[in-house]
């Protein structure tokens, strides 16, 4: 990036085509990088926590939720192979 003084001022050799060019304005240069970072041109990623949250969360609450039907019904197979007694 170029010093305040200097006629590229308002420039940004950042990665990408997400920043709009503007006039030598440094306030508007940080305008548009802001701008640019709260809504890039392609769309924001779904980051890897709100996958886990997305995908994971449902398949362990469905697992815990079955969970005591699963245990029941073990206990009673147990009982009915003489192994444990209710």
């Amino acid at each position: 990036m170029a010093p305040w003084g200097s006629p590229d001022a308002g420039s940004f050799d950042g990665p990408g085509p997400t920043f709009v060019p503007v006039d030598h304005d440094p306030f508007a240069a940080a305008a548009a990088r802001t701008r640019a970072s709260v809504m890039p041109p392609g769309g924001r990623q779904e980051g890897a926590f709100t996958k886990v949250l997305d995908q994971y969360v449902p398949h362990v609450a469905k697992g815990l939720a079955a969970l005591p039907q699963r245990a029941f019904g073990e206990t009673l197979n147990l009982d009915a192979a003489g192994i444990f007694a209710l």
